[in-house]
């Protein structure tokens, strides 16, 4: 048993290196496309960094199709961790908004750089995996 939790824990990190070795080369050669399109391009980089998160919360979602009970989302985590890295998660699109103040936090922030935004989709997914939980009936 306990060599299944190394070998899972291996794969686990085996697969979050990759993710983050090939997130630039496929990045790239997809910018390097003909058919270049700014929105894919965001929703490619939120699928590669919500796969980590995705991945570390992983194990809690299993542990909980694990018990028994009816299904119940905790609404507090979601909103206050989850819309919030949603909305950071999708910066480089809200950034493009010529609506102020919708797009103020984002341009402060992007003044140090974009990977603020790759922490936000991993919190965002990691958010919304770990939101579902089973109570007893």
């Amino acid at each position: 048993m306990k060599k299944l939790s190394h070998l899972k824990y291996f794969l686990y990190i085996l697969f979050i290196i990759l993710v983050i070795y090939f997130q630039p080369k496929i990045l790239i050669n997809y910018k390097s496309g003909i058919n270049f399109n700014f929105f894919i391009y965001n929703i490619i980089l939120f699928l590669l960094n919500g796969s980590i998160g995705f991945i570390l919360g992983l194990d809690k979602l299993i542990i909980e199709f694990a018990k028994e009970g009816n299904w119940k989302i905790n609404l507090s985590h979601i909103l206050f961790m989850g819309i919030p890295s949603l909305y950071f998660s999708f910066a480089l699109i809200i950034s493009t908004l010529t609506i102020n103040f919708i797009s103020y936090p984002i341009n402060i922030l992007f003044n140090d750089g974009p990977f603020f935004m790759y922490v936000f989709q991993v919190v965002f997914v990691y958010t919304i995996i770990t939101s579902f939980y089973k109570e007893h009936s």
